[in-house]
């Protein structure tokens, strides 16, 4: 696991063993104070763990965010 950090955020890219996939989070530095290297491990293997890969694109962002805009405006009413 490696962190790269700066004043905002920190990087955090993980290798996974298994399959040499690498992943990368980018964690606030507000909360990378408080949780330990461990723990975001464990996230990120749990995460690896958690099912098929999906491929993050600016599309699936934009899919995403009006998904969950639309869930917001049906809670909402």
């Amino acid at each position: 696991m490696t962190a790269i950090s700066s004043d905002r955020a920190t990087e955090i890219q993980y290798v996974c063993d298994d399959t040499g996939q690498t992943v990368s989070v980018i964690v606030p530095i507000e909360v990378w104070k408080r949780i330990t290297s461990q723990q975001v491990e464990s996230l990120v293997v749990e995460g690896l763990d958690s099912g098929e890969p999906i491929e993050v694109t600016e599309e699936w962002w934009n899919a995403k965010r009006d998904r969950l805009l639309e869930k917001l405006d049906g809670d909402s009413q």
